[in-house]
């Protein structure tokens, strides 16, 4: 708000907290009316149907998304794509999508942007958000709005969202991991984390022991196993470099968490999701859309399907993964394969991008303006002594947004400036 000369920053907070109170309807009426919700979602958009176009990655949400769009507006377009520093032969998610494609009929446009076009776009992006990126998927998000899809085409429903309310893959493994929750020792586990460790399996299984052994642990302890949720970057690197705790590093995620301590795991991983990480990658996103003269649109975190969606028990949820979904996705014919298939995280799968002499590589003279450069070399993976763990990967990738961060938005540096050191 003006106030003369000056201005006054107002913060607003809108969103109603699901409730999570128990519906005790059947499944098949459950189902119907989620169907119901959804299609109520889409159809808001039937003032400016012909500018609609959908993100489809062949993974479940978004093929009842554009199902569900082609089939009220007609809809025969869509879009998807993929890293380009992706080894080809393991792109599930380009898979995923053309399988997905070919069996809705759709005219499928994938993407396939450069490095140099990734790397000039994490600098763009940063500049268009004025804040750190989330996710290595976002740089792919804003080349897509803006190259990827007709510019007449100015609203993009995504499928962003529906594991918050619907069940994520850490609900599914704590659902099934629970009738063994006599093995949630402390030797059992590190003995099965070497295993999985060793050969590549278990993640799931263990992560749900990982919550039996932890579950009674307050939420305002770092071990509660809510805070391993969504944490991208190494928490020692982070107490070591920065002097602090790890109960500095989950104060703020606590204090949106803390009143909503002795409801259920179920419950408070969906929170996390929706209040947390979700609700970051839809601002995000969003502005990045705003910046491409786009509307990302998410059906899937509408104001009456999340109530509604969190009343249904989350026995039924998760007798089988995303159930509810899986039977919308029936009525609406689409296939089985599509339905059962495993989930294809829109992720990658080698770690190429964060070693030394990779994908990265001529980001780290930008961020050497802020950052140590042995700092950042010691964080790479591949390193002598540096493990090549997720963890230290994002610690990676959080110094490069930062440093770019800090040079567009808090130095004020041109964005041409940076873009001109950009040797690729």
């Amino acid at each position: 708000m003006a106030n003369g000369d000056r201005v006054q920053l107002k913060k607003e907070f809108r969103y109603d907290v699901p409730k999570f109170k128990e519906n005790k309807e059947s499944i098949s009426n459950i189902r119907e009316n989620i169907y119901a919700k959804l299609r109520q979602s889409i159809s808001v958009l039937e003032p400016e149907n012909d500018k609609i176009s959908v993100l489809l990655s062949g993974g479940l949400d978004s093929s009842i998304l554009f199902k569900m769009c082609k089939d009220i507006y007609g809809i025969t377009d869509s879009f998807s794509t993929g890293f380009p520093f992706e080894d080809p032969g393991s792109n599930l998610e380009k898979e995923y999508a053309l399988s997905a494609a070919k069996a809705f009929g759709s005219n499928h446009k994938y993407y396939k942007a450069s490095l140099r076009s990734y790397l000039e776009s994490f600098l763009t992006s940063i500049a268009a958000v004025e804040e750190p990126l989330h996710h290595l998927q976002t740089v792919m998000m804003s080349l897509i709005l803006e190259h990827g899809i007709p510019k007449d085409k100015s609203i993009v429903v995504s499928g962003e969202g529906a594991d918050s309310a619907f069940g994520n893959q850490f609900h599914s493994f704590i659902f099934r991991s629970e009738k063994y929750r006599f093995l949630s020792n402390h030797t059992f586990i590190n003995l099965l984390r070497i295993i999985s460790k060793i050969t590549g399996k278990g993640g799931g299984f263990l992560a749900g022991l990982e919550y039996n052994r932890k579950k009674n642990i307050k939420i305002g302890n770092p071990e509660n196993f809510i805070w391993s949720l969504g944490a991208y970057g190494c928490e020692d690197w982070v107490c070591s470099y920065f002097d602090v705790t790890r109960h500095d590093i989950i104060k703020n995620r606590h204090e949106l968490l803390k009143s909503f301590e002795g409801r259920s795991g179920y419950d408070l991983i969906s929170l996390m999701a929706i209040l947390g990480e979700g609700a970051v990658t839809q601002s995000i996103w969003s502005k990045i859309g705003e910046s491409h003269k786009r509307i990302v649109y998410y059906p899937f975190t509408d104001n009456k399907l999340l109530e509604y969606v969190n009343t249904a028990p989350w026995k039924t949820k998760l007798s089988e993964p995303k159930k509810i979904l899986r039977d919308v996705a029936r009525l609406l014919n689409i296939p089985e394969f599509i339905i059962t298939r495993p989930k294809s995280g829109f992720g990658l799968i080698s770690p190429l991008w964060s070693q030394k002499g990779g994908t990265f590589e001529p980001l780290i003279p930008l961020a050497t303006k802020v950052f140590d450069e042995n700092i950042i070399r010691k964080l790479q993976s591949g390193e002598q002594g540096v493990p090549n763990s997720e963890k230290i990967q994002m610690t990676y990738w959080n110094i490069l947004n930062f440093a770019i961060w800090k040079r567009i938005c808090i130095d004020n540096e041109p964005l041409d400036n940076l873009l001109s050191e950009l040797e690729v």
